[in-house]
């Protein structure tokens, strides 16, 4: 019988290397942050009503084997696994006077669909009712005639979803007058250090935006801590690697040595990622880390053809017959992203949203000699989720 992580298992490896690749397609210089899940959240949404050559270009986009009726309840199950994480901690009870565990949300994850339909388009029934009971999807009546009015409906829900971090994601000007349908995802994620960073311990310090150039560089608020953490070192990759777990998830830093980090940004994808991560072994380090905040916003409409996503944005050769069968048919126009990320002492505040629009140590006696592992140079962080095996978030920090 599948299991929760089975079941996620066979989505999150293909949509992980969707969003490496979807990493080296993008702009490969200053700051980035996306949220791979997101997108391909979004994208998948489309799969089920999609034929032909439309939803085969989707299905190899995101490594998902076609027919498969399966698919449509696995993404149900993802959701629901990565939405509902429960830890124990213990706690003071002043009442008893004695200690007493107590069961609490391991962190905050919201993952938010909703389809807004012109209204009285048609929706094929069965398109409706994936959407709602798999992808866990609201459905929204909106007049696309007044373009202010259902921009606002539609930045009006992201913002909620997201906690306020995406207050715009889509502009009146990207909404025409025969635009039936915008498919939007949403993912909120906030989560504490599982041991946090002293802020006494915060002091400005250097980082260098081309060490291996020049002693260019900015003066930033570098956390700092002792601890064991997961760690490698990739002598061919040219990187060292570090987990740094929150009550549950973790990010990965990629540290790459000195003028490599487009060289891993090029060789990185789910198979290298994960062999990084299997070889990480508990490893004292002191580790100094950038406080910081990013923020992207991205068409990727170019991208993604690039990708060979081609007929769904041809309005003669889409095939989106299974979401409507309106005689005029449907054609993705754009697909718009925008991403935002917060990294202090206490942890990691993240959000996401994407529109498609359619017309982890031991105690030792003698510790050993820490190892420095410190982020004052370009670098990689991916915020991964070690149950389900999901890349939620990508970003690349050259300038914090």
């Amino acid at each position: 019988m599948d299991t929760p992580d089975s079941i996620a298992a066979e989505l999150t490896g293909g949509f992980n290397e969707f969003g490496l690749r979807l990493y080296r397609e993008l702009p490969n210089d200053g700051n980035l942050f996306f949220s791979p899940f997101s997108i391909a959240t979004a994208l998948s949404a489309l799969l089920p009503g999609a034929r032909g050559p439309t939803g085969q270009e989707l299905a190899n986009l995101l490594q998902v084997e076609l027919p498969n009726e399966s698919f449509p309840g696995r993404m149900g199950a993802l959701i629901r696994r990565l939405i509902r994480r429960r830890i124990e901690e213990e706690t003071w009870d002043e009442e008893s006077g004695a200690i007493r565990t107590i069961e609490k949300d391991a962190f905050r994850l919201n993952v938010a669909n909703a389809l807004f339909v012109e209204t009285g388009y048609p929706l094929v029934e069965s398109y409706r009712e994936v959407m709602k009971a798999d992808f866990l999807a609201e459905l929204f009546s909106v007049d696309f005639r007044a373009p202010e009015a259902a921009a606002a409906q539609v930045n009006g829900w992201v913002s909620e979803r997201t906690e306020g971090m995406i207050p715009e994601l889509v502009a009146p000007e990207m909404i025409a007058p025969l635009t039936r349908l915008i498919l939007v995802n949403a993912v909120y994620f906030l989560a504490e250090w599982s041991m946090q960073f002293s802020e006494e311990a915060t002091r400005p310090q250097p980082f260098y935006f081309a060490p291996e150039i020049d002693e260019r560089s900015v003066q930033v608020p570098m956390m700092r801590m002792s601890r064991t953490l997961a760690y490698a070192a990739d002598e061919a990759l040219g990187l060292e690697a570090l987990r740094i777990p929150y009550q549950s998830m973790a990010m990965v830093v990629l540290l790459p040595k000195p003028g490599r980090l487009q060289d891993v940004g090029d060789a990185l994808n789910a198979d290298v990622f994960s062999g990084i991560i299997a070889r990480m072994q508990p490893q004292l380090v002191d580790l100094e880390l950038p406080k910081f905040g990013l923020e992207s916003t991205f068409q990727l409409s170019e991208y993604l053809q690039a990708m060979g996503v081609r007929s769904a944005f041809d309005r003669e050769a889409a095939d989106f017959a299974g979401i409507s069968d309106h005689p005029e048919g449907l054609y993705v126009s754009g697909v718009v992203h925008r991403a935002r990320v917060r990294v202090d002492e206490n942890g990691t505040e993240a959000a996401a949203a994407t529109a498609v629009t359619s017309l982890g140590g031991a105690f030792e006696l003698e510790p050993p000699e820490p190892i420095p592992f410190i982020v004052n140079r370009p670098f990689i962080f991916l915020i991964w989720d070690d149950h389900t095996d999901a890349v939620l978030f990508v970003g690349r920090v050259t300038d914090p």
